[in-house]
């Protein structure tokens, strides 16, 4: 018999006349159907959660992280459910689905470490000779009800990194789930509402897209636009200098470029190689990525699962032959067995092409030489798909003109272009999720 899943509304599963398959990416079996919510759930969703708010909003940082913590223990504690749902209906290789499930539970302490010290400053007014002897105290309140869309590339991560910072600040979360991936999220809802938050803090739909897009439209809910939104699946670059340490550059760019098949939130697409140990390096990381185990999510050892569903494969195959066509060398892989695309590395792309690179993922990865570093860093800023940049270079003035010069997100030094700050990430969205408000006190009189 199927099982069923429901939709998470006011603290408690809630069912729906309508269903949809959920199918697993790796064998195309159905591993269960999800309610989809109705115009009516979804407007109950919205006024459970403004009522929370009226709750949550005078909660203390103390309570705030009592739930917090609550949550970072249950995730600990169902771990190893998160991690075989999150493979069964994303097709996330096990060993990226164990990390998403470990940077899932240290949001939630992170964000309950914050949530203590977060919200108030003092701030001085006797500048002006009237307003001598003054003093303004400064709080930053909640907005009210956030609405999220979370993505089956980090089924839990998503969710998790817009319900911590809203906890910790007062905010409840109406998050629309991934339509391929709607199951994970279920139980980070079971887990919330478990914690002791107050009732309606987390409701979790299965919404159709006119349904999703009347969601983000809604007044009555704060929808967040970037950084901390973020764009699902957008691109990371690498540059590889002549000083990097090789093995260590050989071995972050090949797993980094095509773990998950390429479908991870942040993206690597693109590789920039110093010419003067191109000759070199390139073939060595052809064989770095013609070595990666391609195969079963379930394996340990498996970097490169499926592709979500057919239409993706369908995608980046298509994708792939345009590139031959128009005279791209494909160094290796490429080659389609159903779902999986064998790690693809390509190179002499004209640029029309390029700008072409799929865009909502896949097992690609451009590499391409530069003569010059400043016209390598020039190159990534102008692309316009990178939203993060890895620089491999022990050489302090090019790591100081890469970090002026690339007005991006984040530049990582001799590391992944794809690395986060999380305690930095949690704080940007708690910041994002209030508004400050004033209190004058006039002490002189």
């Amino acid at each position: 018999m199927t099982k069923s899943y429901p939709n998470w509304i006011a603290g408690e599963p809630a069912g729906g006349d309508e269903r949809r398959p959920v199918l697993d990416p790796y064998g195309g079996e159905s591993i269960g159907e999800v309610a989809l919510a109705s115009a009516a759930d979804l407007d109950r969703a919205i006024e459970v959660a403004r009522e929370a708010f009226v709750v949550m909003r005078r909660q203390s940082g103390r309570e705030r992280e009592e739930v917090l913590r609550s949550v970072s223990g249950g995730i600990g504690e169902r771990g190893e459910e998160l991690v075989d749902r999150m493979i069964a209906e994303s097709g996330k290789p096990r060993r990226f689905a164990e990390e998403e499930v470990r940077r899932a539970g240290s949001i939630f302490g992170l964000a309950a470490e914050a949530a203590k010290r977060f919200g108030e400053e003092q701030v001085p007014l006797d500048v002006p000779e009237r307003a001598e002897g003054a003093v303004a105290l400064a709080r930053r309140a909640p907005l009210g009800p956030v609405a999220v869309t979370a993505s089956f590339r980090s089924p839990l991560g998503s969710v998790a990194h817009r319900v911590a910072p809203a906890l910790a600040t007062g905010n409840p979360v109406v998050v629309k789930a991934p339509s391929r991936a709607p199951l994970t999220s279920l139980i980070l809802a079971e887990i919330v509402g478990r914690s002791g938050a107050p009732h309606g803090s987390l409701g979790v739909l299965h919404l159709a897209s006119d349904l999703a897009g009347r969601l983000a439209a809604d007044e009555r809910v704060v929808t967040l636009g970037e950084p901390l939104a973020r764009r699902p699946g957008g691109g990371a670059e690498m540059i590889v200098h002549r000083d990097a340490e090789w093995e260590w550059s050989l071995e972050r760019g090949a797993v980094t470029g095509f773990a998950h098949a390429g479908q991870m939130t942040v993206g690597l697409h693109t590789i920039h190689v110093d010419d003067v140990v191109a000759d070199d390096w390139i073939p060595a990381f052809v064989d770095r990525v013609y070595g990666l185990r391609m195969g079963e999510p379930d394996d340990p050892g498996t970097v490169v699962g499926p592709l979500i569903d057919d239409e993706a494969a369908d995608r980046v195959e298509r994708w792939l032959a345009g590139a031959r066509e128009r005279g791209a060398r494909i160094l290796t892989g490429g080659d389609r067995q159903g779902r999986f695309v064998r790690p693809a590395v390509l190179t002499e792309l004209d640029p029309e092409t390029e700008g072409g690179l799929p865009s909502r993922g896949g097992p690609v990865v451009v590499v391409k030489r530069y003569l010059d570093f400043e016209e390598a860093v020039e190159k990534v800023g102008r692309s316009g798909r990178a939203i993060q940049a890895g620089v491999f270079t022990h050489d302090v003035r090019r790591i100081g003109h890469a970090f002026r010069t690339l007005e991006m997100e984040a530049v990582t030094v001799n590391d992944i272009p794809t690395f986060r700050v999380r305690s930095l990430r949690v704080r940007s969205a708690m910041r994002a999720m209030t508004a400050p408000r004033v209190l004058i006190l006039d002490t002189a009189h």
